[in-house]
């Protein structure tokens, strides 16, 4: 998983290639672990590469988690959104 621009202030555009076809969800929390946002992907197939645009405009500024859960594995990132 590949996450730019971080630091961000807008948005952010999120990559991935799954190794197994599946459901996949992407969470984002704040520190305290309080969900903010949900993204259900649906079916995304293996080896092929998926960009999701995600607003984070109307978050306040700090440090987030961006999980990303696929079938077989569950990746975790920290992005920053400043003012």
């Amino acid at each position: 998983m590949e996450i730019a621009p971080n630091p961000t202030r807008d948005f952010v555009l999120l990559s991935f290639v799954p190794t197994t076809t599946g459901i996949s969800t992407i969470t984002l929390s704040d520190m305290d672990g309080k969900k903010v946002s949900e993204i259900n992907n649906g079916v995304c197939k293996a080896g092929n590469k998926y960009v999701r645009r995600i607003d984070v405009s109307r978050f306040p500024a700090g440090v987030y988690l961006v999980q990303l859960r696929g079938v077989d594995k569950t990746t975790v990132k920290k992005i920053i959104v400043s003012r």
